[in-house]
C-alpha cells in the first residue's frame, strides 16, 4: 500500500513539522527521515515540483549534518527533477546547493561551477535571491581557493543587491564574510572596517 492511501495531507503536515522541528533543534538526523519519506509520499503522488524541493532540503540538512557526500546525491536528485519539470526556480536553488556541498568537499572548482550556474539562472529570470547567493556563494569558494580579489568582487555585488532591497540583516552577514577574507588576507584594517559595519546593522 503506497504511503498516499493513509491521509496524505495529514501525514505530508505531520512530517513537514517533524522537519521544521529538527532542524530548529539541529537534529539533522530527524530532518533528513522526514524529507525522505515527504519525497517518498510526492514521488507516489507524481508530484514532482515538491519531491525536487524535498531533495534540495535534504541536501541542505545534510550539509549541515556535514555529510557532503549525501548532500552531492540529493542535490542532483533535485536538479535531475528540475530540469525534467523545468523548473527554473529549483534548478538555481539546486546548484546553488550543490556548489556549497562541492565547496564542503573542497573541490573548490566544481563549487564556482556551480554557484556561476545559480547566479546565471537568477539573472536570466530576475530573481535577486539566487543572485544575491549566487555570489555570496562564488565570494565563499573565491576564499577558500584564496583567489581574494574575485573573493571580494563577488562579496560587494553581494552587498550591492542586499543593500537595494534594505536587507539589513543579509548586508551584515556579507560584511562578516568580507573580514573573514580580509582577515585571511592579513588586512586588520579593512576587516576592522567590514566587523563595524556589519555590528552597526545588527545592532541598530
Amino acid at each position: 500500500m503506497g504511503l498516499f492511501k493513509k491521509d496524505p495531507i495529514k501525514q505530508i503536515s505531520k512530517l513537514i513539522q517533524v522537519r521544521e522541528e529538527a532542524c530548529a533543534k539541529e537534529e539533522w538526523g530527524k530532518a533528513i527521515e522526514a524529507g525522505e519519506k515527504l519525497a517518498q509520499i510526492f514521488m507516489e503522488n507524481g508530484d514532482k515540483e515538491r519531491e525536487g524541493v524535498v531533495y534540495n532540503n535534504m541536501a541542505t540538512d545534510y550539509l549541515s549534518a556535514r555529510n557532503a557526500k549525501e548532500a552531492i546525491k540529493c542535490g542532483e536528485k533535485a536538479l535531475e527533477i528540475a530540469k525534467d519539470i523545468a523548473n527554473k526556480q529549483l534548478e538555481g536553488g539546486c546548484y546553488s546547493t550543490l556548489g556549497s556541498a562541492y565547496r564542503e568537499s573542497r573541490d573548490f572548482k566544481k563549487a564556482i561551477e556551480y554557484h556561476q550556474k545559480s547566479l546565471k539562472i537568477g539573472k536570466a529570470i530576475n530573481n535577486t535571491g539566487l543572485e544575491f547567493y549566487g555570489y555570496v556563494g562564488l565570494g565563499q569558494d573565491y576564499r577558500k581557493s584564496k583567489d581574494f580579489d574575485k573573493a571580494i568582487e563577488s562579496c560587494e555585488k553581494a552587498l550591492g543587491i542586499a543593500k537595494s532591497v534594505g536587507d539589513r540583516k543579509n548586508t551584515a552577514g556579507v560584511h562578516i564574510q568580507l573580514v573573514e577574507i580580509y582577515k585571511s588576507m592579513k588586512n586588520r584594517k579593512k576587516a576592522a572596517e567590514h566587523a563595524e559595519k556589519a555590528k552597526t546593522l545588527l545592532w541598530l
